[in-house]
């Protein structure tokens, strides 16, 4: 085996090794990368500020939350059918 193989085989074995530690770490998983999104007792500290703070505040708090908000207005039409075997078509 050439030492370029070699280099690679091993980060990929500490990647492996890393993988494993972090499944049996037992820190509760979020779906961000670095931040965990915001919480209710965020919006109750945010009540609390006033002034230049609170603005800002607010807004790193908008932006931590986890969901797509839309501006302006929707139309969605969904036509939901049961036929008699019970499946559901939606169109």
């Amino acid at each position: 085996m050439d030492k370029y193989t070699q280099i690679v085989l091993t980060i990929i074995a500490v990647c492996l090794i890393a993988i494993v530690i972090k499944l049996w770490e037992t820190a509760p998983a979020y779906s961000g990368f670095l931040d965990k999104g915001s919480t209710i007792g965020d919006l109750m500290d945010l009540r609390k500020l006033k002034g230049k703070a609170r603005e800002k505040e607010r807004i790193k708090f908008i932006r931590n939350i986890p969901l797509v908000r839309v501006h302006g207005s929707v139309d969605v039409e969904v036509e939901n059918t049961v036929d008699i075997s019970g499946s559901v078509d939606c169109n």
